[in-house]
């Protein structure tokens, strides 16, 4: 679930199908492209797919579902299929709820783990170049940029990410996630509306009736 959780973080773009790379920049030109795009995001939406492949499963796992992210730390992923599912992150909170299993579980989220990288980095808090090694991929797609960033601090949960870049938008198009396990995600997304004043309440939980609330050990009922 962690990685799951720590790879939907990522996710930001707006879709552009077919354009040809619109300069010829460098690397260090395009690095500070996609850092400003993603500074001036304050919210934003969109719709996903996901593919997650685990090693020690014979098939991959496939999601779909919509996202909401907003600056100071708040996002919410709500999973369509295969099985409904809410992941709800409001500053140091995080939810998850199982609404067919009728339960909540509530945690803590640090923006401090190197896992959370992708969420400090669209709330435009995360330094690309001071994060990550940054280098052009060698399989290059022919209508966006692909990057390959590896952290600096060593982290069992993000071994490296591999982004295309739309060469217009400078945001993420299209993301993979990978474990030192060698389990990963991959991400695409789609129906992308940026900075239209995402309400505060859409990342605030209310249990519905019925609903079995489990909370860290030691936390106030």
């Amino acid at each position: 679930m962690n990685f799951i959780i720590s790879g939907l973080i990522i996710f930001v773009i707006l879709l552009s199908q077919g354009i040809a790379y619109s300069e010829n920049l460098s690397l260090e030109q395009l690095v500070s492209k996609i850092q400003k795009s993603y500074e001036a995001v304050n919210d934003l939406t969109a719709t996903f797919e996901q593919e997650t492949v685990i090693q020690d499963f014979k098939t991959s796992i496939k999601s779909q579902g919509n996202f909401l992210l907003k600056k100071k730390d708040k996002m919410r992923l709500s999973y369509l299929k295969p099985k409904k599912e809410e992941i709800l992150i409001n500053g140091t909170t995080m939810i998850t709820y199982l609404p067919d299993e009728h339960q909540a579980i509530q945690g803590l989220f640090s923006k401090t783990q190197e896992s959370k990288l992708p969420l400090r980095l669209l709330s435009g808090e995360a330094i690309l170049k001071n994060e990550f090694d940054i280098r052009l991929d060698s399989d290059q797609s022919p209508n966006l940029y692909r990057l390959l960033l590896k952290p600096f601090q060593i982290d069992p949960n993000l071994e490296k990410i591999l982004i295309e870049i739309d060469p217009v938008t400078f945001l993420i198009k299209n993301l993979w996630i990978y474990q030192s396990n060698e389990n990963y995600s991959s991400f695409r997304f789609s129906h992308i509306q940026m900075n239209t004043g995402i309400r505060e309440t859409l990342f605030q939980f209310t249990p519905p009736e019925g609903t079995d609330v489990i909370k860290p050990f030691g936390s106030a009922k």
